[in-house]
């Protein structure tokens, strides 16, 4: 399940606490919608968060200047639990050196061909929150060479160069990209 905040940016409380504060409370509002309590959150370092005790729940928060958004999923009663990855971003302006850095060829002629600055803002963001969402998936986050991945996106369908993972995308208030990545019990890239 998906859950998300909008804010207003700006305030007395400092952007980044906000979107720390938001996404703890996203967490416990979906813990206890879905599974009828809350679990502290543990962190090992250089590991991904995760919550203790809870074998079977697996979570990710992200989140961008407006936005904190929480993934939840899993079963909390013996079955092991399916990675999970979420990213968000704001469609903005974006350096064409980043795009080199993180997008294959195929990625950049994709973006470039957008038929207007808007249009090629979307585009290059729906390819860094797939990217970023996997690299969350696997724990690695911006450590992994993001250029190493490749994706496609023909008709709404998602397809990655890599096996096993599922991707779930979508856009919400106007200018905002939210992307998934959980493993695929099957061993397929849908």
């Amino acid at each position: 399940m998906i859950y998300l905040a909008s804010y207003e940016p700006g305030g007395s409380l400092y952007n980044r606490e906000r979107e720390h504060i938001l996404g703890r409370s996203l967490l416990n509002f979906g813990l206890m919608k879905e599974y009828g309590r809350t679990w502290e959150v543990e962190q090992e370092a250089g590991s991904k968060p995760r919550l203790k005790g809870a074998k079977g729940v697996e979570f990710n928060i992200s989140h961008t200047k407006g936005l904190v958004v929480c993934a939840v999923a899993g079963s909390a009663v013996g079955v092991e639990y399916s990675v999970l990855g979420v990213d968000t971003e704001q469609i903005r302006p974006f350096k064409a050196g980043l795009m080199r850095r993180v997008c294959s060829g195929a990625e950049r002629s994709f973006v470039m061909a957008g038929r207007s600055e808007a249009e090629r803002r979307e585009r290059f963001f729906r390819l860094w929150t797939l990217k970023e969402s996997y690299t969350k998936a696997i724990g690695r986050g911006l450590a992994f060479p993001l250029g190493d991945i490749t994706f496609s996106l023909e008709e709404d369908a998602v397809k990655g160069s890599i096996p096993g993972w599922r991707f779930y995308q979508s856009r919400v208030y106007q200018s905002y990209i939210i992307s998934v990545c959980a493993a695929d019990e099957k061993g397929e890239s849908v």
